[in-house]
Formats: C-alpha cells, structure tokens, sequence
C-alpha cells in the first residue's frame, strides 16, 4: 500500500525538527605500509617447476606463516625474498618481487645489501667455528656497521638479548659457539641475523629440531620482533 505523500513530510519534519548532535570520529590510525610486493611469481630448478604463479603482498609490522608439507615450496619461496637461490646452479625466477618498491630481480641489483635487508635463519643451526661474540659480529664487522669497539659490544649484547640467549652466555661470550646446546646454537643464528638489523627475518623451520622450551623461547621472539618476520612450518600448533 503506497503511503500519502502528506505523510512523508510529516515523518521528514519531525525528524528534521530533532536536535541535531555533533557527532564525532576517532581517527582511524594509518594502516600499515606495504612492505613486500610479489606478482606472478614462477621458480625453476632447471626444467622443474617449484614454485607457480604466486601472488601476495606482505605489510610492515607482521608475523606471517607458510605452513605446508615437506616438498610443497616453503623453503623455496623464503629464498626469492632474498635471492638466496641465486646460488643455486641452474636455477632461475619469473615474475615480479619488489622490496620497498624496489624489484630485487631487477639489473643492477646490490645482493649483498638485498641480504643485509632481508635476513635468514636456516632450519639446521650454522653457527661459525667462531667465538660466541664473534658470531654475532660477523655482519657488524663486515659491513663496517659500527664505529667502536664500544658500539660494537652494545650492537652484539642487544642482538643477544633480543634473542633471549644473554642471560645464558654473556659469562662465556669468548667460547666457542658450537659448544652451545641446539637451541642455543639456533638462537645465536637469530642473534646474528638481527644485530645488522634487517627490516625483515626469513626463518626457515627454525624450531623443528629443537625441543618444546627452545621452541617457545623462539616463538616468543617471534612475536616480539620488530621487524616482519616470515616463517614457515609443516603442522600448526
């Protein structure tokens, strides 16, 4: 049934008649900036495709998960953010990654400043037969990121601490770092890994071989990082 047309402008007078109240807007915080771009990205181990058609884009300030079986590409992926696979013989990628706006695939491209950038934890510990500082100042030392000594000790006592290892070892830093336990051994690579600072850390299953309290301690840090950090694992916890 069609309403007469007197009472509409009733119904709009009242409502009119109201007080009108002001009505104020939270401002609405900037959302995060896009940190890492990726579009149609294909990988080749010779003539075998890895990796098909991937893309995604990754924000600043997140923790991201790939999570899959053994042989699905994971670990593959983790190492185009970095072109790790450059080294790799007979290898070769198609598509587009841009870090910052910036394609890393692109002529020209610094790779040694790309991994300074973009860090990486490997699934299996490779601490060097180094001292335990030594380790840690591997990447200070030789990007000639510090100015002295005393800066040099303050960058490798926060990247233990960030790590959660140094209550454990600031009384031994001068002992060799494959004397650590596992676990420890896997959070001095993390160590090493933040004190040049990236802006993102790529963990390839880093607590896979470990046991439950190593694996918390890790995904504690994980999740109190900083920087984005992208991890993968073959189950969910």
């Amino acid at each position: 049934m069609s309403t007469p047309t007197s009472a509409i402008t009733s119904v709009i007078s009242e409502r009119d008649a109201e007080p009108r109240r002001a009505i104020s807007h939270a401002p609405v915080p900037d959302a995060p900036a896009q940190k890492i771009s990726v579009r149609d990205l294909n990988f080749f181990y010779g003539r075998t495709q890895a990796l098909y058609n991937i893309t995604l884009d990754i924000t600043e300030r997140v923790v991201m998960a790939f999570i899959g079986p053994s042989g699905c590409g994971k670990s593959t992926f983790l190492r185009t953010l970095n072109r790790m696979n450059d080294t790799i013989p007979g290898t070769h990628a198609e598509g587009h990654v841009e870090i910052d706006g910036a394609n890393i695939y692109a002529p020209g491209t610094d790779v040694v400043e790309l991994r300074r950038k973009v860090g990486m934890v490997f699934q299996k510990s490779n601490p060097f037969p180094k001292s335990i500082f030594d380790n840690v100042a591997y990447g200070l030392r030789i990007n000639r990121l510090t100015n002295s000594k005393t800066e040099l000790e303050e960058r490798v006592r926060r990247a233990l601490e960030d790590a959660a290892l140094w209550v454990e070892v600031k009384d031994r830093l001068k002992s060799s770092a494959l004397s650590l336990s596992g676990g420890q051994q896997q959070r001095l690579c993390i160590a090493r890994a933040l004190a040049v600072r990236p802006d993102v850390v790529l963990m390839d299953e880093p607590a896979s071989a470990l046991d439950p309290i190593a694996t918390q301690k890790i995904e504690e840090l994980i999740a109190a990082a900083s920087s984005i950090c992208i991890s993968t694992s073959r189950r969910l916890r």
